[in-house]
């Protein structure tokens, strides 16, 4: 399967560009010829990591956070999150290399106790609105 829709892509692409070059642009602009194949370029990389992304389940307990989706699922401790902050929108997880967000909409109904056990594991270290 990850091949196969790369390969597509690439005959897209050069199909674009022989229909390009058959009307000339490309001999006598060559800046028309790449504004017209970068951006599909660049749209179909996008697409191409969306779908191998795919929906992420995130969960939350006392061992850490889970990340569970394609490519491979990802597990951190609470001891690797150097801190989190929480905003109107997203919660944001630091580590020492990288960061992640996870976004409220996702949540649901269960913000609140994510939010404790943000509180509870990191203490200080996570900058989150108070318990009410």
């Amino acid at each position: 399967m990850g091949l196969l829709p790369l390969m597509a892509w690439f005959a897209v692409l050069s199909a674009l560009a022989t229909a390009i070059e058959s009307v000339g642009i490309g001999r006598t602009n060559p800046f028309a010829f790449m504004s017209l194949v970068l951006p599909a370029a660049f749209l179909g990389a996008a697409w191409w990591r969306s779908r191998r992304t795919g929906v992420l389940r995130w969960s939350f307990s006392d061992a850490g956070v889970a990340i569970d989706g394609r490519p491979r699922p990802l597990r951190i401790r609470w001891d690797a999150v150097r801190e989190a902050e929480e905003t109107a929108e997203f919660f944001l997880l630091r580590l020492e290399a990288m960061g992640c967000y996870v976004p409220k909409r996702a949540l649901a109904e269960c913000e609140g106790q994510v939010r404790a056990l943000l509180l509870d594991r990191l203490g200080e270290r996570a900058r989150v609105a108070p318990q009410s």
